[in-house]
Parts: C-alpha cells; sequence; structure tokens
C-alpha cells in the first residue's frame, strides 16, 4: 500500500470553503457590532462632555460665592 503524504486537493477546498462560510457568518456580525459601538460612543461623548461642563460651571459659581462672602 502507498502511504500518502499531505492533504489531497478536495480535502483542501472542503477546508476553504468552510472558512469562507463562517468568514461570511462572522463579518456581517462584526460589522453590526462595530456600529452599534459607534453609535453608542455618539451618544456617550456629548454626555459626557455636558456633565463635564456642568461640573465645571457649578466650582465655578461655588467658588465665585466664596469670593462674594469672603468679602
Amino acid at each position: 500500500m502507498r502511504k500518502q503524504r499531505g492533504f489531497s486537493l478536495i480535502e483542501l477546498l472542503i477546508v476553504v470553503a468552510i472558512i469562507l462560510i463562517i468568514a461570511a457568518i462572522a463579518i456581517p456580525n462584526l460589522m453590526r457590532a462595530r456600529m452599534a459601538a459607534n453609535d453608542s460612543s455618539a451618544v456617550l461623548i456629548p454626555r459626557l462632555a455636558t456633565q463635564l461642563w456642568l461640573r465645571w460651571a457649578e466650582q465655578l459659581l461655588l467658588a465665585f460665592r466664596r469670593q462674594r462672602t469672603a468679602a
């Protein structure tokens, strides 16, 4: 009997086909997840900026009140 070395062309084609099927399923899901992450960050960044601005304004107002009461 002859010993088989390596893989046959059919086996390699089947493996490539399986990898392509998995990629065809996974890539759209990854893109959807990326879009959802971008959408959530688009909402989060203005909210954080608003919170930082309000905190800064509150600190400024407190400092102004302290100066007026001290004087």
